[in-house]
């Protein structure tokens, strides 16, 4: 994933534009998955998905936040620091406990809730950390733009694994 990252960010100050970018990622995904799906024999758009509704549209929310997700990503990845990026990235745990709480009506322990409060106390040191070192290289505006989309990028991985667990 770093090496993604890296790959990425060395793109975009090549000058290849965030959603070429994600438009070529997304083709090679499809025509590897696609190849993937015709090797094995199994249909692209299965019987049970079809005939299925609830299923069919909980794939739907997963595609479309899934989309809404990486696109974030890749406008962060200009943005940002990569390891600011990774740190505020790997919250999604944390947004899926809240959205599972309050959606799902899921309860947590005590135990779930300490943990998740110590993650995101890390992640809050980290940041202030790096809100300090990073004003001299990046304007405000700017990283005021890559915390909305990384943290948009986490929210959405979150409703993405909440979604699953709903099907």
């Amino acid at each position: 994933m770093i090496v993604y990252m890296a790959l990425m960010k060395s793109l975009q100050e090549s000058g290849v534009a965030a959603l070429d970018i994600c438009f070529l990622r997304s083709a090679f995904g499809f025509v590897h998955a696609f190849s993937v799906l015709k090797w094995r024999g199994e249909e692209f758009y299965p019987k049970a998905v079809r005939e299925n509704p609830s299923i069919r549209n909980a794939l739907l929310g997963r595609s479309i936040c899934g989309v809404i997700a990486y696109i974030s990503f890749v406008f962060a990845v200009a943005r940002l620091p990569l390891g600011l990026i990774s740190t505020i990235d790997k919250t999604s745990p944390i947004w899926a406990g809240l959205i599972a709480t309050v959606f799902l009506q899921e309860r947590l322990s005590v135990f779930e809730w300490t943990c998740m409060a110590c993650s995101f106390s890390g992640i809050i040191v980290i940041f202030l950390t790096a809100n300090a070192q990073t004003t001299a290289s990046f304007s405000q505006a700017d990283f005021n733009a890559g915390l909305c989309f990384i943290t948009t990028t986490s929210v959405f991985a979150a409703i993405i694994g909440v979604l699953t667990r709903k099907m």
